[in-house]
């Protein structure tokens, strides 16, 4: 579940960029709300409470004459006057010795407050749900003679704080959508070239070299454009290098007057050359087919591995002599052996080469036909066997059936039947 939503949130870089710009929006943005909105509480905070000293020092100034006189009517009349005054919770005028002389609920006349402020100055507090309490000195004559209390209650100011806490949520979430849109338009003008980018890296891979990236400008994707261009010439030219190697390299191979095949370090055949199919074609009971097992992939070590029957023995040592070329026992390998035919004799030299290093890159196997070099070899060896029994004393009888056996092992297809 995790990588799934790490993988929606950060799957490519357009959907990084819009995450990225939109969280860096979002938070100025739900900072700045805050802080406006922050400021906007204190002010209003501030507004209520000079209202509230305001109201208090109006009533101490307009009813010091009433205090000094005790006119309790004249006290009640002003208190009374506040009674529709929005958000009072109380107004009181009070004596030194606090009597309350005058009340906003008659039934608390007469009554005493014992938390009067020592000094003759005006003394603010605030209560819960923003009451502020305001007590304001009544002064005669530079003379304290008495307090009023005022008490103005915050409902007001909740709702007027409530409507600055919803609208600075709007207004954080106004921002969010269009930061999102914002960052939405932005990534994608940002990365629609690496996007061209990517198309053409994708064509190339399903098989169009020629694709090339076409971004014009001079900024940092256009100069990866031309560098990813450039890559691709470069690769372009290093694949045709390596086809004309290749092509080279084949050429060499088939120009070479007998059969060579090449070998990986598994030994697995991986190149062959002309005259090495050519064997394949004419040594098959199926004109036009190879011989089983010659072709490209096949096991080379494993079909001499896999050798049974007549001429196995050669299979076996051949095996033997690759695999230590391929592990580095040996510089190279050498083998004469037979490989007759129903219309002819044939025999070959096997020559196996490393390829550097044999056991990273493989080996190289040349088979030589060597069937004129060896039909003369024998040929002497015939004459010579001849030679030596005619001027010996053998019989003459001996040396016809010597001379037929040889003329036979020399020439399968003349078979005599002088003694049969």
């Amino acid at each position: 579940m995790l990588a799934q939503l790490k993988n929606l949130l950060f799957g490519n870089l357009r959907r990084q960029l819009m995450l990225g710009m939109v969280a860096s929006v979002a938070l100025m943005m739900t900072f700045f709300v805050w802080d406006v909105t922050r400021y906007q509480k204190t002010v209003a905070l501030e507004q209520h409470v000079l209202e509230a000293q305001a109201l208090a020092g109006s009533v101490s100034a307009s009813s010091a004459a009433w205090v000094a006189s005790r006119d309790f009517s004249g006290l009640e009349e002003i208190v009374r006057g506040l009674s529709q005054y929005p958000d009072l919770r109380y107004a009181m005028v009070l004596d030194l010795s606090g009597q309350v002389l005058a009340h906003s609920q008659p039934a608390r006349r007469g009554q005493y407050l014992k938390d009067l402020p020592e000094l003759a100055e005006v003394r603010v507090r605030t209560e819960a749900h923003h009451l502020v309490d305001v007590a304001s000195p009544v002064m005669m004559n530079k003379h304290l003679i008495g307090w009023v209390r005022i008490g103005l209650a915050g409902d007001q100011l909740e709702v007027l704080l409530a409507q600055i806490a919803f609208n600075g949520f709007v207004d954080t979430l106004v921002a969010l959508v269009l930061s999102i849109a914002i960052s939405l338009l932005a990534s994608r003008y940002l990365t629609r070239r690496l996007y061209l980018i990517g198309k053409v890296a994708h064509g190339i891979q399903a098989g169009q070299t020629g694709l090339r990236v076409k971004i014009s400008g001079n900024d940092e994707t256009a100069q990866l454009a031309q560098q990813f261009n450039n890559m691709l010439d470069t690769l372009a030219q290093r694949d045709q290098a390596l086809k004309d190697s290749e092509a080279f390299k084949k050429t060499i191979l088939d120009s070479v007057a007998a059969e060579v095949v090449v070998l990986d370090r598994s030994g697995v055949i991986v190149a062959a050359n002309a005259h090495w199919r050519q064997f394949a074609l004419d040594n098959n009971g199926q004109p036009g087919q190879p011989t089983h097992r010659t072709g490209l992939g096949t096991n080379y070590l494993q079909v001499c591995a896999d050798s049974v029957g007549p001429g196995s023995e050669n299979a076996h040592e051949a095996h033997g002599g690759i695999s230590a070329v391929m592990e580095g026992r040996l510089e190279h390998f050498l083998l004469e052996y037979p490989c007759h035919s129903p219309q002819q004799q044939r025999w070959f030299t096997m020559v196996v080469v490393s390829l550097g290093n044999a056991a990273q890159t493989g080996v190289a196997i040349t088979h030589t036909d060597i069937t004129l070099v060896k039909r003369v070899q024998l040929e002497e060896e015939f004459r010579s066997r001849i030679l030596e029994m005619m001027t010996g004393a053998t019989d003459l009888l001996d040396v016809l059936e010597a001379t037929v056996r040889g003329v036979e092992q020399l020439n399968t297809s003349m078979l005599c039947s002088i003694f049969y």
